[in-house]
């Protein structure tokens, strides 16, 4: 378990490289078929070169300048994504994403996450641990207290009254014992359209559900904690692919099967969730 969580990480890194180290061989390599005379076009005069060189090394030339264009392009457009995807802005993502493979999409969202959650776990362990620990400081105090008002008839703070597992508070000496029944606070968590539970789950849901090209949802920003159980559920009316970008997370969609998505949010940033084919955003997924 221990190798195989390894080398999951190197393998998606490598890949990456790989794709960046193909592309660019692909344009090296055909920059290079360019002083072969008959795989170059004579630019100076077009014309006349079209006219007097023979049909194999015209069509020769112009493949491999096709070629390098879409060497060029795929190099480029990958690495402007790349970039993209760093600033993890959705409004970048999106700008960019129509002009890059859906495969080099895949590879650079899989390298990144990677790359994000590597960073928390090694270097970035402060990152993690600092919403963290502010949380706790915000329930700093000890697990159970007595209520506020028995333990002011006790003339003890709520801080240094003792806990109680059975909710009996004793009256003090000299008074009256009250006949009405203190009844400790419930502490309930507090409801919000932006996520909701479900039997079974206990972490935060996230439902969406697409008819055409309407997409119906609580928030079109989900704002989940850092560390959070997320669900994701789609319905569509058609065969799609929900994809969580940045985690690198899909789940097929069709009429009657939705998509459930389970995961921790580990990773710091505003990820965008969409349709793949149709390109149709759902919502974005901010964790914090």
């Amino acid at each position: 378990m221990g190798t195989t969580g390894r080398s999951a990480p190197l393998r998606r890194t490598g890949s990456l490289l790989l794709l960046l180290g193909l592309e660019l061989a692909a344009v090296l390599g055909l920059h290079w078929l360019g002083r072969v005379e008959g795989l170059r076009i004579g630019w100076g005069n077009p014309v006349p070169w079209v006219v007097s060189s023979p049909v194999q090394e015209v069509l020769g030339a112009l493949l491999r300048t096709v070629g390098l264009v879409m060497a060029y392009w795929l190099l480029a457009s990958t690495l402007i994504y790349l970039l993209a995807s760093v600033t993890r802005l959705p409004s970048a993502v999106r700008a960019v994403s129509w002009a890059t493979l859906p495969a080099v999409r895949r590879v650079a969202d899989h390298a990144l996450a990677v790359t994000l959650a590597t960073s928390m776990v090694g270097g970035g362990t402060l990152g993690v641990a600092g919403p963290a620990l502010a949380a706790d400081r915000g329930r700093a105090g000890p697990p159970a207290r007595k209520p506020v008002a028995a333990a002011q008839a006790t003339g003890t703070s709520p801080q240094d009254a003792p806990t109680s597992t059975t909710g009996y508070t004793p009256d003090p000496a000299g008074q009256t014992p009250s006949t009405e029944e203190t009844t400790p606070p419930t502490s309930e968590a507090p409801t919000t359209s932006r996520a909701s539970t479900t039997a079974g789950f206990s972490g935060t849901l996230i439902e969406a559900k697409v008819t055409g090209s309407q997409v119906e949802t609580a928030e079109r920003r989900v704002r989940v904690d850092l560390g959070a159980k997320v669900r994701i559920r789609v319905e569509a009316d058609r065969d799609e692919e929900v994809h969580l970008h940045g985690y690198d997370l899909s789940e097929d969609v069709a009429p009657g099967k939705p998509a459930v998505i389970d995961f921790t949010a580990d990773a710091p940033g505003v990820f965008e969730v969409e349709l793949e084919q149709a390109r149709l955003k759902l919502f974005e997924l901010q964790v914090q």
